[in-house]
């Protein structure tokens, strides 16, 4: 539950934030995170799915099973994820088109969807192993890197939106950045705990 908050916290950051530049950016950045959130939501169903047959594997003291589920479930995020970025990257307007009608808010969401897209693979990955950490008692890491995100996500928010501590001033580009980096931080946090602790 408080990965899930953590989570919709960043998106509510990215709103008050970009707030000062009116209702357009907010609305951009909204619906720009729109396929975002139907991958995740497809990415929520497979880890859960996962999840139920890890927690089974983990009981039984089954790695290989746990591993096995992992590499499949992973492979079907990568699959599902590339193909989501490669579609909204060649449609980007679109694909903006299909929540809104004004010229000015999907003319603001393409910029913001063009960089994040480039998040899309590797969150959904992170979903997964967040899943499987959940499955086999490892709460902590899963939730370690979501709060690691987060705090990263407002820091570079602050910066790369409003031009601060000597970075560029980007306004809706730059809390696409910002979510993008972070999401790489989060994924690199859960690869060297699972590649080199466990």
């Amino acid at each position: 539950a408080l990965q899930n908050m953590i989570s919709f916290g960043v998106a509510v950051m990215d709103s008050v934030m970009l707030g000062s530049f009116g209702d357009v950016a907010i609305a951009a950045a909204n619906l720009g995170g729109q396929p975002f959130s139907i991958l995740m939501s497809f990415g929520f169903g497979l880890s859960s799915g996962g999840s139920v047959l890890i927690a089974q594997y983990w009981g039984k003291g089954d790695t290989d099973a746990i591993n096995s589920i992992t590499g499949i479930a992973l492979t079907a995020a990568v699959i599902v994820g590339s193909i989501v970025t490669i579609v909204c990257y060649a449609f980007t307007p679109q694909v903006m088109g299909l929540f809104t009608k004004s010229a000015e808010v999907i003319s603001l969401g393409v910029k913001y969807l063009r960089i994040v897209l480039a998040s899309y693979v590797i969150a959904s990955m992170t979903s997964i192993l967040c899943g499987v950490m959940r499955s086999t008692e490892q709460v902590g890491i899963a939730l370690g890197s979501n709060a690691v995100g987060i705090i990263t996500n407002i820091a570079l928010n602050y910066c790369l939106i409003f031009g601060k501590f000597g970075f560029p001033r980007m306004e809706i580009e730059g809390a696409a950045l910002a979510t993008l980096i972070a999401k790489i931080v989060e994924f690199l946090v859960v690869l060297v705990y699972v590649v080199f602790f466990d």
